[in-house]
């Protein structure tokens, strides 16, 4: 099932349900994009080696990428920012991802997000979401 199938699915249920479907059609469809990518690689890297960084980099926006729309996504459905990530203690890394993360999501609610939604996660909202639960994680 394709982007466009689910969204054509999407449109049949609630405002809530179908930002939900769509979230997770591209959770999916970015994890089977990663996947090719890493395959591609592996078959590729004894031929050429000069792509390999940008490639590199590639699988890790794509990381990204699905990490944050992970987030929204339990964000939307009411789980705890602690329930979705396990803690992870490079605190230096993980603020600075937590920078980019917390507008990208913010963008994500704002797009798919229900009306109650979008106007629940303002940003403010969602950063102190984050920074709380990572605070509990180290302290």
């Amino acid at each position: 099932m394709n982007l466009e199938e689910l969204e054509t699915i999407a449109s049949t249920v609630s405002e809530h349900k179908q930002g939900l479907i769509i979230i997770k059609a591209k959770i999916k469809k970015m994890s089977a994009e990663q996947i090719t990518n890493k395959e591609n690689r592996r078959i590729g890297s004894v031929q050429e080696n000069a792509g390999l960084n940008g490639h590199a980099f590639k699988c890790y926006d794509t990381s990204q990428a699905i990490r944050v729309h992970l987030i929204a996504y339990g964000l939307l459905r009411g789980v705890p920012y602690s329930k979705i990530e396990s803690p992870n203690t490079d605190i230096e890394e993980w603020y600075y991802n937590y920078i980019m993360m917390t507008r990208n999501i913010y963008k994500i609610i704002q797009t798919y997000g229900s009306k109650e939604n979008k106007e629940k996660w303002s940003l403010e909202l969602i950063k102190s979401t984050l920074k709380a639960a990572k605070v509990e994680q180290v302290g």
